[in-house]
């Protein structure tokens, strides 16, 4: 009984392997970050269950998102809701992508130039920008500067200089 237990558990956890588990009212702006990954072609398979939920302890905080750092990796995303219920959809996007930056690409705040998406308090700094040329911060988001782990050795940017 115990192994027929430990085999059904496996199974179970085997197959939310690759899942991203997120709030109905994220659903636009993790498919969008998604659909830009393919874009990409950037690979978002080959990791561990990712969670993005809200969090009021959040608001007590004063940060709009976090992905918090668990043994070496990001399974976890908390998102203010007072943030998100205030922000616009160019806000809300810019907030998912860059809290997913953390978790899948392994992205850092410390980015070569100032505009990025990995930009600490990116939000409140580039989203007038992000509406203009998303392009370029999708491109910079998904680009070589970034510590991508799922790039296959083909990828190449077209255009690597950074805006200033």
């Amino acid at each position: 009984m115990k192994l027929l237990i430990i085999f059904l558990l496996s199974f179970i956890i085997k197959s939310f392997q690759g899942a991203i588990i997120y709030a109905p009212e994220m659903r636009t702006e993790v498919l969008t970050f998604l659909n830009e990954a393919r874009k990409h072609n950037i690979k978002i398979d080959s990791f561990k269950t990712l969670t993005i939920r809200f969090s009021k302890k959040l608001e007590r905080m004063a940060f709009n998102g976090f992905a918090p750092n668990i043994f070496g990796e990001h399974k976890l995303i908390l998102i203010n809701p007072y943030s998100w219920g205030s922000f616009s959809p160019a806000q809300r996007m810019l907030l998912i992508a860059h809290e997913m930056g953390h978790s899948l690409l392994k992205r850092a705040h410390e980015v070569p130039y100032k505009d990025s998406i990995m930009r600490a308090h990116a939000v409140s700094s580039v989203t007038s920008d992000f509406m203009r040329d998303n392009k370029f911060y999708w491109d910079e988001l998904f680009s070589k500067y970034g510590t991508l782990s799922y790039i296959s050795d083909q990828w190449d940017i077209s255009s690597d200089s950074p805006r200033y």
